[in-house]
C-alpha cells in the first residue's frame, strides 16, 4: 500500500473540474426532483458519477402512486415511473403525462472520472481492484492505493 501526495495542476485542474460538474449536476437534479416533490438520489463509481433517480417521504406531487416503482434495496430506494406494461387502461393517460414530465429536464449526464484518473497516473480498472482513498487539502491532493503509481 502506497502513500502519495501531487501537487500536479493537471490534477487538481481534473479535480476542481469534477467538483464542478457534480454541483451543476446536483443543481438541475435539485430541480427536476422539485417538481415531483422528491429529493435526488446520485450513484457514483470508480468510471463516473450520475443521478440514479427520486426518493420520496410521502406520495409523489404527479401521477397516482400505482404509476410509480417501488422503493427497495434494489433500487437504491428511489422511485421512477412504471414501464408501459401493468397500467390499468383507466390510468395510462395519466401515465403518459408523467413519463412526458420524467423525461423533460431529468439528468441524463455522466460525469466521467477518467481524466481525474489519468491526472494522477492511474487507470480506474486497476482501481476497482486495488482500491484507493483520497482527500485534497488546499492544493495538495493525497492519496492511498496499492496499484503501482508513477514517482510522485
Amino acid at each position: 500500500m502506497g502513500f502519495y501526495k501531487t501537487t500536479q495542476k493537471a490534477a487538481l485542474d481534473a479535480w476542481d473540474n469534477e467538483i464542478h460538474q457534480r454541483a451543476e449536476l446536483k443543481e438541475k437534479a435539485l430541480e427536476f426532483a422539485k417538481k415531483f416533490g422528491g429529493k435526488p438520489v446520485f450513484c457514483g463509481d470508480a468510471t463516473d458519477f450520475r443521478f440514479h433517480g427520486l426518493s420520496f417521504d410521502a406520495a409523489p406531487l404527479i401521477g397516482h402512486s400505482s404509476l410509480w416503482t417501488l422503493s427497495r434495496s434494489q433500487n437504491g430506494y428511489t422511485r421512477e415511473p412504471r414501464g408501459k406494461s401493468r397500467i390499468p387502461r383507466e390510468r395510462r393517460a395519466e401515465h403518459l403525462q408523467l413519463l412526458d414530465a420524467w423525461d423533460e429536464g431529468r439528468p441524463t449526464e455522466r460525469i466521467s472520472r477518467e481524466p481525474y484518473w489519468k491526472a494522477l497516473g492511474l487507470e480506474w480498472g486497476m482501481l476497482i481492484l486495488c482500491g484507493i482513498t483520497h482527500f485534497r487539502v488546499g492544493d495538495v491532493i493525497y492519496f492511498k492505493t496499492s496499484v503501482m503509481t508513477p514517482t510522485y
